[in-house]
C-alpha cells in the first residue's frame, strides 16, 4: 500500500518508451537520464508508449519498486 506521508516529485521521461522493459529495464533508463535524481527517493518516474496511449510508473516504496500500468 502507498502512504501519502510524503510530497513526491514526477518525472517524465519525454520520449517513447518501449513498454516491454520491466523494474530493471526502466529502473536503468532512470539511471541514465536522471542522473541526478535518486530512483530510491520515492519519486515518481512516468513513461509512455509510442502511441501514447499507456504509462508505466516506476517508483520505490521502501520495500521494493513498485511498477503502475495503466
Amino acid at each position: 500500500m502507498w502512504l501519502a506521508d510524503a510530497p513526491r516529485r514526477i518525472f517524465a521521461w519525454t520520449e517513447p518508451t518501449d513498454m516491454r522493459k520491466s523494474f530493471q529495464g526502466l529502473l536503468a533508463l532512470v539511471q541514465h537520464v536522471f542522473r541526478d535524481e535518486d530512483p530510491y527517493s520515492g519519486d515518481l518516474f512516468v513513461f509512455v508508449n509510442p502511441r501514447g496511449n499507456y504509462v508505466k510508473i516506476l517508483a520505490w516504496d521502501r520495500t521494493g519498486f513498485s511498477l503502475f500500468a495503466k
